[in-house]
């Protein structure tokens, strides 16, 4: 699974110093060692440790200390999705509820706005738990009053970001400058979406077709920000049939230098939902 952050240990001391100093290192000989469709490295060298994200020919320096927007990761895994927002046009986070992954999309997403001068568009299918058909035909409204039970939890999270004082009113004034927009999936068809941030929550739902329909709509200046968990997929699909699963295990994104991904693997929630995640990693055998 190439997501993960695999393990290579050196015994090249003046390697680990050339990393730190010059912030990169040539892949070399050290990934032969290892599992070659990994995305992330954890190095360790005696008492030194460094992660690194292996692109092309290079090995980049993930650096500790730095914020997704106003948001510190709080672990190595968060540390790699931040790297990943900051330096790739494509980005896949993938992980369980409360792991983090929509806050920090989010958060990058909502700076890029004010200090990027970039669109923020939020999508995700409307496919409703337990996989019954898509909301934005069945649901009784307008457009946007179909999208609002789905949307909400890209809200809830903004609210946290943004703050609660006048976020209504913020979050009009930025449709009404066209800086934010909520898309459903089944809308995408024709659109060329450019210079924006364009972030897609639930792909463990979309299949190849649907997926590679939303990935194409991003035009010039425009990144694309995968989300989803592959443990909560509400449709018939099996997790490798998915879209985002076959992008991931593909050479096509394994060998750009433009891609990358990363799981994350803590909950932030509670005691339950630990406990209901456990379980479902039981059963499927995981």
């Amino acid at each position: 699974f190439p997501v993960t952050i695999d393990h290579i240990e050196i015994d090249d001391i003046d390697l680990m110093n050339q990393l730190f100093e010059r912030g990169f290192i040539q892949r070399g000989e050290l990934l032969t060692i290892a599992d070659d469709t990994a995305n992330f490295f954890l190095l360790t060298c005696g008492n030194q440790s460094a992660i690194v994200a292996a692109k092309g020919v290079f090995l980049n320096l993930v650096r500790d200390g730095q914020k997704c927007g106003v948001i510190t990761p709080r672990d190595k895994e968060q540390l790699c999705a931040t790297h990943a927002f900051k330096n790739y046009e494509l980005a896949v986070s993938l992980g369980n509820a409360g792991s983090g992954k929509t806050t920090l999309a989010i958060a990058w997403g909502w700076q890029r706005i004010f200090k990027a001068n970039k669109k923020l568009i939020l999508c995700k299918p409307t496919t409703q738990v337990g996989g019954s058909s898509r909301a934005i035909g069945t649901v009784p409204g307008t457009v946007e009053e179909k999208l609002a039970p789905y949307i909400a939890s890209y809200l809830g999270t903004m609210k946290d970001i943004a703050g609660k004082a006048n976020f209504d009113d913020k979050i009009e004034e930025l449709k009404a400058k066209d800086m934010l927009e909520f898309l459903p999936i089944e809308l995408v068809r024709g659109l060329n979406l450019l210079n924006c941030t364009l972030i897609v929550g639930e792909v463990q739902n979309l299949t190849v077709h649907e997926l590679n329909s939303v990935i194409t709509r991003a035009g010039e200046g425009t990144q694309v920000l995968l989300l989803g968990d592959l443990s909560q997929i509400d449709t018939k699909m099996r997790r490798e049939d998915t879209g985002v699963y076959k992008l991931i295990n593909s050479e096509t994104f394994l060998d750009s230098e433009i891609a990358i991904g990363i799981k994350l693997v803590q909950t932030y929630r509670s005691g339950v939902a630990r406990l209901s995640i456990d379980w479902m990693e039981e059963l499927s055998g995981s």
